[in-house]
């Protein structure tokens, strides 16, 4: 089935950048590795509440292979004020 990935990020007070580069790695059920540069856009910490949003990744994507997915995001330089970043999968 289609399947919505997002992306979550929760910052803190530190936060002032508006954009964060980062590269999104996928390592699929049967071993296949997929990276891909991508950049956030993140509004302005004034503009955000709560401390945790959640922004569109990839839409209607299909995952072909039943199993466990392995997911890892890298900033590819230093950023301030986020604790973390994660992604939701969703039907």
């Amino acid at each position: 089935s289609r399947r919505d990935i997002s992306i979550v990020v929760r910052y803190g007070s530190g936060y002032v950048a508006d954009s964060v580069a980062l590269s999104i790695l996928c390592v699929s059920p049967d071993s296949l590795v997929t990276e891909e540069p991508f950049t956030l856009h993140i509004p302005h910490l004034a503009d955000m509440r709560p401390e945790v949003e959640t922004f569109p990744y990839r839409s209607n994507v299909v995952l072909r292979v039943k199993g466990s997915y392995m997911f890892r995001l890298t900033p590819l330089s230093e950023v301030d004020g986020i604790a973390s970043v994660g992604l939701v999968i969703s039907e």
